[in-house]
């Protein structure tokens, strides 16, 4: 009876750091077996000590640990005289004496010339006490029931395991099926994690590290919706912060007057966004000016006047249906913030809202910003 685990015990006997060697095991795995037949084949005589058999085994640990005492007294007992490196010690089914499963520390410690291996069932499980387990001072093996592969290897007759040419076919188009599918949901499950980043950064604002990409490119994977609904206030500088441009029209001028002059963005360009009032100390901004401006990201504006805000809305319809009838569409975002005290008139916000899905706009209503 072959079994793999031959090799590590050859492995085990010709390390130079060698330990006491710990098999371990389920009962009827075949422990007994390989250290008999490893101690017949390697070396010159085997010592065998089996503490469930011989129960009076266990008196030679109760005295002390001394590791020379006891190969003495074992000796004398079983007639064997032990050599250092030619012979080999086996301890069986040692959990029955905790007193010589410890012994193997002191064994360790002071004779590293002898070889001795034991072999447990269910070994830290059931032991006796009271006593120690030797940490650190042990070679561990696990042996497990004889697979298919040892039991080919232990019959007379050497029949080769081979597979039918059509079997190594199907295996080898499976396999290269398999490799497709793990590549593809790989791929599926960056994407996945991309789509779900660029969203939370482009629709929800809500993104730790937003990215220094034109908005019109996220937009293509993470549409922005045209037409935003707030119950509370905006954040102007996140809507900065995507390299957008914005026209905010409200009739609060105390509110209007604490929006900053710029705003920080995360762009390839500019690093700040200024924001301009569209009726300032210096007179009013032309509306064609405003749309031209917003609609190559250059600045943003705001309007602190309803009269001012519907007229300038109406210019950009005009102008917004001249840029629709050439596909012409923005590069970066641009939103028409609406902070009025009254509704948007519903013919007006119809066309803005058509116009924007054309050209890259969008309106966002709220109450108040930020």
């Amino acid at each position: 009876m072959k079994r793999d685990i031959y090799q590590k015990l050859l492995d085990w006997k010709s390390n130079p750091r060698r330990k006491p060697l710990l098999l371990q095991g389920a009962r009827q795995t075949g422990k007994t077996f390989i250290l008999k037949t490893f101690g017949r084949n390697e070396y010159e005589n085997i010592m065998y000590c089996n503490f469930e058999e011989d129960p009076g085994l266990d008196q030679f640990f109760k005295r002390d640990l001394d590791p020379d005492r006891i190969i003495k007294e074992l000796s004398i007992y079983y007639d064997v005289e032990i050599k250092p490196g030619a012979d080999l010690i086996v301890f069986d089914e040692i959990q029955v004496s905790n007193r010589a499963l410890n012994a193997l520390k002191y064994f360790e410690e002071k004779r590293k010339d002898i070889h001795i291996a034991a072999a447990g069932s269910l070994l830290g499980v059931k032991l006796s006490s009271p006593g120690s387990f030797p940490v650190g001072k042990v070679n561990f093996l696990d042996l497990f029931p004889m697979n298919f592969m040892e039991f080919l290897d232990g019959i007379e007759e050497k029949v080769p395991v081979v597979m039918l040419q059509e079997d190594l076919d199907k295996a080898n188009r499976l396999d290269a099926l398999n490799l497709k599918i793990i590549r593809f949901l790989i791929a599926l499950g960056l994407f996945m994690v991309g789509y779900d980043y660029l969203k939370r950064a482009n629709i929800y604002g809500k993104a730790s590290l937003p990215l220094p990409l034109p908005s019109a490119w996220i937009n293509a994977m993470t549409p922005l919706p045209t037409v935003v609904e707030r119950t509370g206030p905006i954040g102007l500088s996140s809507l900065a912060k995507r390299g957008d441009s914005f026209v905010y029209l409200t009739d609060n001028q105390e509110a209007a007057a604490k929006i900053p002059a710029s705003y920080p963005r995360i762009s390839l360009r500019r690093k700040r966004i200024d924001v301009l009032r569209a009726d300032g100390e210096q007179g009013s901004l032309d509306d064609d000016f405003i749309f031209e401006t917003v609609w190559f990201g250059r600045s943003s504006f705001v309007v602190d006047s309803a009269a001012r805000s519907e007229k300038l809305l109406e210019r950009f319809i005009e102008l917004l249906t001249k840029r629709k009838e050439t596909r012409a569409k923005v590069s970066q975002s641009v939103h028409l913030v609406w902070d009025l005290n009254h509704p948007m008139p519903e013919a007006q916000k119809q066309k803005l809202i058509t116009l924007a899905k054309a050209t890259g706009f969008s309106l966002i209503f709220c109450k108040g910003a930020d």
